[in-house]
């Protein structure tokens, strides 16, 4: 045989335009097979359109949602939507604000802060302050009271340069104790000698802290108690000034189960200080703070009962009770005022500070602060600088239950 360079027929190969949908292909495939020209698929890399879903966001209120979907429809859109539950919450501020200006600018800042509408609520009547004169300079006060030697028991202070700290004892010929770490001559309130062993109980900057239990306090320590102006009317320390000749209105059950549970001798006891409170016109949230601090939370000799003359005594004040002896003469003064029983001893010595101090009228003492700072520096309750300091702490944890007071307040003022 010989090629003659001729051709008898052509072949072709057959390319569909692009098809996007996958039964398309498929049915294209079939057709071509059923025709004995099988052939294959491959890929353009082209694209031809990307599908895309409208969602809005969250909208509050139903006239929204109604306009939205009547105008997808007149575009020949088919919407459709979910409903969410919101759920709604309120913030309470549990700080208190004394005077509606200060809440109000609080009020005011949530709003422009977070877009907050917020309500202000009055939770007590404002205190009603008043000033007492005691026609005295702030010097000559203290000058006064460092005259009968005013006590604490607050750390003192030594040099640590004239102490030998491998033997705790003193170096130098004389060492002046001080009431704070550094060198005043208002804040000395002692002194030691060569070879006295001292107790350190921590250092600070180059001084030794020592504890020398109760000791004289010095002029600087006193004015940080008598000054009023240490005192901020937003602290509870303000309670000092207080007024206690108006009574507080409280249930029997409410301090019984809030106030006096677990306290020793004085647990149950609330209807002896309420009664006591109303018979002798006293505030009975003082007198239930003054006989916790005196009583060590109802545990002291004193409130449980000591045998003088043969008969068990009650002293819930400390009324009598002399520091050289204090058991002895608190037992002594409870049993000549009668005092056999812990309901006695709470009612009796009510009418003592009532008729001593708070209602006496040569001398006005109706605050803590007055009880324990006359201007005579004479009849005074308390040797302890920070007595009616210490005081205030439970008085204003117990005021803290209540709603619905007035605070009346009387401050101090010197020249």
């Amino acid at each position: 045989s010989q090629k003659t360079g001729q051709t008898a027929a052509s072949s072709y190969k057959i390319m569909t335009e692009a098809i996007i949908s996958q039964e398309d292909i498929d049915r294209v495939l079939a057709f071509f097979k059923q025709n004995n020209a099988a052939g294959t698929t491959a890929k353009t890399g082209d694209t031809a359109y990307t599908q895309y879903k409208i969602v809005t966001a969250q909208l509050s209120s139903k006239t929204a949602l109604n306009k939205g979907l009547t105008y997808l429809k007149a575009q020949s859109v088919s919407p459709s939507y979910t409903t969410k539950t919101n759920t709604l919450y309120k913030i309470s501020i549990n700080e208190q604000f004394t005077g509606n200006d200060a809440a109000a600018a609080a009020s005011s800042k949530l709003k422009q802060l977070y877009g907050w509408t917020s309500s202000i609520v009055k939770i007590k009547n404002g205190p009603q302050i008043m000033k007492t004169n005691y026609n005295l300079s702030l010097r000559d006060m203290v000058q006064k009271q460092m005259t009968v030697s005013p006590q604490t028991d607050g750390a003192a202070y030594v040099s640590l340069t004239y102490i030998n700290t491998a033997t705790s004892t003193v170096t130098a010929d004389v060492l002046n104790i001080r009431s704070t770490p550094a060198v005043s001559p208002t804040n000395v309130i002692g002194q030691f000698k060569k070879g006295d062993k001292v107790k350190i109980i921590g250092q600070t900057n180059g001084w030794a802290k020592i504890n020398l239990g109760w000791r004289n306090a010095s002029s600087d320590e006193v004015v940080q108690y008598v000054d009023p102006n240490n005192f901020s009317r937003d602290s509870k320390y303000y309670f000092q000034f207080l007024k206690l000749s108006q009574t507080a209105g409280l249930s029997v059950t409410e301090v019984n189960q809030k106030v006096l549970a677990s306290k020793g001798i004085l647990t149950g006891k609330a209807k002896a200080f309420i009664d006591a409170a109303n018979k002798y016109g006293i505030n009975e949230l003082y007198l239930i703070s003054h006989a916790l601090l005196e009583t060590g939370n109802g545990t002291s000799d004193l409130a449980n009962g000591l045998t003088y003359n043969g008969k068990t005594v009650y002293n819930m004040y400390g009324i009598g009770a002399y520091d050289s002896n204090p058991n002895y003469y608190g037992a002594k003064y409870a049993y000549e005022q009668g005092w056999f029983t812990p309901e006695a001893a709470i009612i009796g010595g009510a009418k003592f500070i009532g008729s001593s101090y708070i209602h006496n009228t040569a001398y006005n003492q109706d605050t803590l602060y007055k009880m324990r700072w006359s201007a005579t520096a004479t009849h005074q309750y308390a040797t302890d600088i920070g007595w009616a300091y210490k005081q205030v702490n439970r008085m204003y944890s117990l005021y803290s239950l209540l709603d619905g007071y007035t605070l009346y307040f009387d401050v101090p003022e010197y020249q």
